[in-house]
């Protein structure tokens, strides 16, 4: 069993990757962000699970020397928001445009910043959850075949990436239709077991 100690050792050992910008990078690297957010305790707060109060409700909780459960939920939430809200804009320093996304996902509830919808913002921009896209991937997903010296275990994986991105944008590819767009080349010999 873990000790408390060593979730801190763990979370001060984990470093974020810096966000480039380039929206066919997005999946993995918006994946990675979300477990490094679940490791330092805020996921719940960047996709909108947990309510954050207002910087007006918060500001009199941190007078308190005690509190009810209910207040320290809160009060935990408003710093978290506030860590999630500056890790997100540290991660975006490589990129103008994110970084300009995240610095004004500011509201009159959350001056300082809001996670929720810094976060969201960027998903909007960079998941690619329009019709265009869609097709696009789809369309991907279709001609997919691979190559004679590709990695099967690595082509299927990137089929299953692809189908997530699909899945973002809105349309379901079940399991036997994603076999389906599976093409090996006749190379390959496919092994049957009796």
């Amino acid at each position: 069993m873990y000790e408390d100690s060593d979730y801190d050792a763990l979370e001060r050992s984990m470093k974020y990757i810096p966000w480039k910008g380039k929206k066919e990078e997005w999946y993995t690297w918006h994946k990675t962000f979300l477990v490094c957010a679940m490791m330092r305790g805020y996921h719940g707060i960047l996709v909108g699970l947990e309510l954050v109060p207002s910087d007006a409700a918060a500001k009199p909780l941190a007078g308190l020397t005690e509190m009810m459960s209910t207040q320290k939920k809160q009060s935990n939430n408003y710093e978290l928001n506030i860590r999630a809200y500056a890790d997100l804009l540290q991660c975006c320093t490589q990129d103008i445009v994110s970084f300009g996304i995240v610095d004004t996902a500011k509201d009159k509830e959350l001056s300082n910043g809001n996670a929720a919808l810094a976060w969201k913002r960027q998903s909007e921009k960079f998941a690619g959850c329009n019709n265009a896209e869609k097709m696009k991937l789809i369309k991907q997903l279709n001609e997919s075949c691979m190559g004679k010296t590709e990695d099967p275990d690595e082509w299927i994986t990137n089929l299953e990436c692809l189908r997530q991105c699909i899945t973002v944008c809105g349309k379901t590819i079940e399991d036997n239709e994603l076999v389906m767009h599976i093409h090996v080349p006749s190379t390959y010999r496919v092994q049957q077991h009796q």
